[in-house]
């Protein structure tokens, strides 16, 4: 009997040491013969164990959540969360066309308020991916390298608590800025940290834009950024495009859905404009000539508003709802009304459908400007059938002598489209005698969406004069 209970406790030993040995080598990564337990970290620390409850955007998710409640988005899409940058990417509904983006950004976001707020910017959404660009104002405002990167487990964290192991997490590096080349070494060395970190995990990813930014100079080349030297131009998100396009197509697989058509002859009627007594306010519905309109949510006069505000469930113009959307997917819209030129008395023979004085009296606006990216709207129409094609009518005006003129691009699965409207002018009027277009209205067709069921509309100022303003009144949206 002692003899077999020696054996057993060697068999017992013996096993025990495979398996510890198996154990061992499952959770070594030796890049060579890597056996992966799971895509994403489960720190063996608590990094969100101080993470501080943010306030200060609250306002900003309220109004994210209020829309959201009413119009879900789909599940599947690619969330992008971070800073002004990502705010202010206003090409990135057409630069990321394939992974469908939802727009999170909030400008001047540390790294632990996208990890506060990551139940409102990320989870509810069910993205297949996160893309997340925050960092530098961790560092500019004195936090410690340590700190930052303690944040980022903590966004990991918690996007892997909410959403499970399936996610995956894409980190853009943060951009060598001019007005911030003091403290690069330290931005230098967080991306490095947070690229060893994310080289661990399968689930985690580095976007390593910095190469290509520090090729045009130390600091880099002027042209890529604003007159602040931080936030960047076309020329600089250009590199960011250049860099999460391949990366996402080589990482995540693009967003697929198909979109039932609506009738061919359906219309949709959209008022843009504020909410404020004697500026604005939405169209009444039925109008005056019976039809049903969409007025944008609440807002007040002049008030910036944020990439990712969206109107859900547009209702056609004999009142009945669909499943289409509208969002806003440039950075800086503001909204004027009434006593900036907006036209009181519309007339359908000239208008036609767009003829609604609650529409046409008050207007979104971007303006020309050197420190923030405000000199291009864009909006972006969701779930179309992709095989339909469609009709955009445009119309803006503003009265003032001074003239001006918008310029409108439409971009989807088919050739761009472009033109420009006069909206102001001294005596532009039908009859001569008004300052303000009322007669003139733009149309695009033979529209057809991208892959995703997506139409994009971009707005612009076409001239400098009146400030290099541009202006977008009320739309019209006919499926062919």
């Amino acid at each position: 009997m002692q003899q077999r209970s020696k054996l057993a406790q060697s068999v017992q030993a013996i096993f025990l040491m495979v398996t510890l040995l198996l154990v061992a080598t499952a959770c070594t990564d030796t890049r060579d013969n890597l056996v992966i337990l799971q895509n994403l970290p489960d720190w063996q620390d608590e990094p969100c164990a101080d993470a501080p409850a943010p306030s200060r955007y609250d306002t900003l998710m309220a109004r994210w959540n209020a829309q959201t409640n009413a119009n879900p988005y789909e599940p599947g899409r690619t969330v992008f969360t971070g800073s002004s940058s990502i705010r202010f990417w206003e090409r990135l509904q057409e630069d990321i066309a394939p992974w469908a983006p939802i727009q999170r950004g909030f400008g001047g976001a540390i790294l632990w308020e996208v990890a506060g707020y990551i139940d409102e910017t990320v989870i509810r959404h069910d993205p297949a991916a996160v893309v997340i660009f925050a960092g530098t104002n961790d560092i500019a405002v004195g936090l410690a390298v340590d700190d930052v990167v303690t944040a980022y487990r903590c966004v990991v964290e918690r996007i892997a608590q909410g959403l499970g192991d399936d996610v995956s997490i894409h980190y853009i590096a943060i951009t060598p800025a001019p007005s911030r080349w003091e403290i690069w070494p330290q931005s230098s060395e967080a991306n490095a940290r947070i690229r060893s970190i994310a080289a661990q995990w399968p689930g985690l990813h580095f976007i390593d834009t910095t190469p290509a930014f520090l090729a045009t100079g130390e600091p880099p080349d002027a042209s890529l950024f604003l007159a602040d030297a931080l936030h960047l131009t076309e020329s600089g998100y250009a590199i960011w495009r250049d860099a999460v396009f391949p990366h996402l197509e080589a990482t995540v697989d693009r967003y697929a859905a198909s979109f039932d058509a609506l009738a061919p002859g359906t219309r949709i009627l959209v008022d843009f404009g504020p909410t404020e007594d004697g500026i604005g306010g939405p169209t009444d519905s039925p109008d005056l000539q019976g039809q049903h309109w969409n007025s944008w949510p609440a807002i007040a006069a002049n008030r910036i508003m944020n990439s990712g505000e969206h109107l859900g469930l547009l209702v056609d113009t004999t009142g009945q709802p669909t499943f289409l959307r509208l969002v806003l997917a440039g950075s800086s819209h503001f909204a004027r009304g009434v006593p900036d030129g907006g036209l009181l008395q519309p007339d359908p023979e000239l208008l036609g459908a767009l003829a609604a004085e609650q529409a046409t009296q008050d207007y979104f606006y971007t303006i020309e400007s050197g420190t923030v990216v405000a000199s291009r709207g864009a909006l972006t129409f969701e779930r179309l059938a992709t095989a339909a094609t469609y009709t955009l009518r445009l119309f803006a005006s503003r009265a003032d002598a001074a003239p001006a003129s918008t310029r409108y691009t439409v971009t989807g699965g088919g050739v761009a489209q472009s033109a420009a409207l006069q909206v102001s002018g001294a005596g532009i009027s039908a009859d001569g005698e008004g300052d303000g277009n009322d007669d003139e209205v733009l149309v695009f067709s033979g529209l057809r969406p991208d892959s995703t069921g997506r139409l994009h509309l971009d707005f612009s100022p076409a001239t400098t004069e009146s400030g290099g303003i541009a202006v977008l009144s009320a739309l019209e949206l006919i499926v062919e």
